[in-house]
């Protein structure tokens, strides 16, 4: 039970980074979303249902921070969780390679469902979203997820080798 605390407690620390610092490291309104590449890692060694559950509840905190539309990086975040580990997966912590095709597969699917309910109606509208904002901002957080998981790999084995 405390472990899953501690997930919470760390899952609240990214959300309050994500809202407060991420928007000082965009690149022309594109940014890495640090919920998801945590709720991947962690989420990755133990399936889906623990991807869906910290899928959620990190969309709820997001949107309780951002002050968005209510529910929706909720739903975006736990059905990008649901779909990117129904495949049969084999995850493990230092497979790095794989951990970032997962969490691929989560943004894109978080930003296609972010995006159908952010557009303005139409598919010119969400297209052009996607595009702009969505295919780059998918780039740019398997990208620093890769640097994350590595880095996290990397003291893993510093602190098994002491």
């Amino acid at each position: 039970m405390l472990i899953y605390i501690t997930v919470f407690i760390t899952l609240f620390l990214i959300v309050v980074v994500q809202s407060t610092l991420v928007p000082f490291i965009d690149v022309k309104g594109i940014a890495p979303d640090l919920i998801l590449i945590f709720i991947v890692y962690w989420s990755c060694p133990r399936g889906r249902r623990q991807g869906v559950v910290w899928g959620f509840l990190g969309g709820i905190l997001q949107d309780l921070a951002l002050g968005t539309t209510a529910g929706i990086f909720a739903l975006s975040k736990s059905l990008a969780c649901y779909l990117a580990f129904s495949f049969s997966w084999n995850c493990q912590r230092n497979d790095t390679l794989l951990m970032s095709i997962v969490l691929f597969v989560a943004a894109i699917v978080h930003q296609i469902v972010y995006f159908i309910f952010t557009s303005t109606k139409s598919a010119a509208g969400f297209l052009t979203l996607f595009l702009r904002y969505g295919f780059p901002s998918i780039f740019y957080t398997v990208f620093l997820g890769i640097f994350i998981y590595g880095f996290v790999e990397w003291l893993g084995k510093r602190k098994e080798a002491k």
